[in-house]
């Protein structure tokens, strides 16, 4: 809240990093291997850990940002990613969620900081969903 600058910019707080840490080993147990995530500074160090440990590129997309989604681009990337054969992680903003769900057409549900959604699916259509929060 006190933050005055522009919010792409905005990094983690210290609890984030912490749970940035957290979260990379529980990437790895569904061998995520194609990380995508919002062009802003917090949703990139989300997933730095995870990417850097195993030597993976990340993909930045302005079109995942809060300033940058729409319904549409959102669609784009979620449907790009049900097409590829390796697991993906997509990292975006809790306001652009919303679109996400939509997209994968499960229930929306609110993701707190650290927390993330699993999505298990074949040919695209969404089998079961698996919720995890790290603290």
């Amino acid at each position: 809240r006190a933050w005055r600058q522009d919010d792409p910019v905005r990094p983690l707080l210290k609890t984030g990093t912490q749970q940035a840490a957290r979260l990379a080993p529980l990437f790895a147990a569904y061998d995520v291997g194609r990380v995508v995530t919002s062009a802003s500074e917090r949703c990139l160090r989300t997933v730095t850990p995870y990417a850097e440990g195993r030597g993976l590129k990340t993909r930045r997309r302005l079109d995942l940002s809060e300033e940058g989604a729409t319904r549409e681009s959102v669609a784009a990337v979620v449907a790009k990613l049900l097409s590829k054969p390796e697991n993906s992680l997509l990292c975006s903003h809790r306001p652009v969620l919303p679109w996400v769900f939509e997209c994968l057409g499960v229930d929306p549900v609110k993701l707190e900081p650290g927390a993330f959604m699993v999505v298990h699916h074949r040919a695209g259509t969404v089998l079961a969903t698996e919720l995890h929060q790290v603290r």
